[in-house]
């Protein structure tokens, strides 16, 4: 976990595209609204812990485009 929102938006972004491309545990797909809600969790977190908040719905963040 960091405060340096670029690390934390290439990394997210990531695993955002692997989940949607199908790289799951066991294969299945998940659902767009099942992402946003993994990019809302990771917000909250960050909030709680007083870090930049990356995946604001109108962030510049590649995640939320």
């Amino acid at each position: 976990m960091t405060n340096n929102g670029i690390v934390t938006d290439k990394t997210i972004t990531k695993n955002v595209i692997f989940l949607l491309d199908g790289f799951t545990m066991n294969g299945n797909r998940i659902l767009v609204g099942t992402i946003r809600s993994y990019l809302y969790a990771v917000n909250m977190l960050y909030k709680e812990k007083g870090f930049v908040q990356t995946f604001e719905n109108d962030s510049d963040s590649d995640a939320v485009q």
